[in-house]
């Protein structure tokens, strides 16, 4: 037997919930990405920074998944593209996700630098997005000096209705 609906319900047509738009070598990048504009070189490893990258990388597909075709596929590109420029920037015949990680944030710094916009908007595009998502994340917040005070509201008792 099928599914049981009420009569006159909208069912509907696709199940955007459910659908990611990058697979195992877009997600590599992203991770690539995440691991060049929120590392610091200066600051002792970070145990908790493996999982807000994952948390971020996951973030990001949802973010772009829910677009439009045009705006996932567009994303798409521009992903492959800036993985294969470094032999353009840097001179390296690489990938930019299989660089090390300060030739990484030395070749995204040199693409966004570049006087060109449109080539400029490929790394500020995936930037602008990934600083959005990843300082939502909980533990990302004190690396901005969040301390959480104006949340007081939090600590008040709930009113029983």
């Amino acid at each position: 037997m099928g599914k049981r609906t009420l009569p006159g319900a909208v069912l509907p047509a696709t199940r955007d919930w459910e659908r990611t738009t990058f697979g195992p070598y877009g997600r590599s990048v992203l991770r690539a990405l995440a691991e060049a504009f929120f590392t610091d070189p200066d600051d002792p490893a970070d145990r908790g920074a493996d999982h807000r990258f994952a948390w971020l990388v996951d973030d990001v597909d949802d973010f772009i998944s829910q677009a439009s075709p045009a705006l996932r596929w567009g994303t798409r590109i521009a992903l492959l593209l800036v993985d294969l420029a470094p032999l353009f920037f840097v001179g390296r015949f690489a990938r930019c996700s299989s660089l090390g990680l300060e030739e990484r944030e030395h070749y995204l710094a040199t693409v966004e630098a570049s006087t060109v916009p449109r080539v400029a908007v490929l790394v500020v595009m995936f930037k602008t997005l990934m600083t959005i998502l990843y300082f939502e994340h909980p533990e990302a917040a004190p690396h901005l000096g969040y301390d959480g005070r104006h949340e007081r509201w939090r600590a008040l008792p709930t009113v029983p209705r």
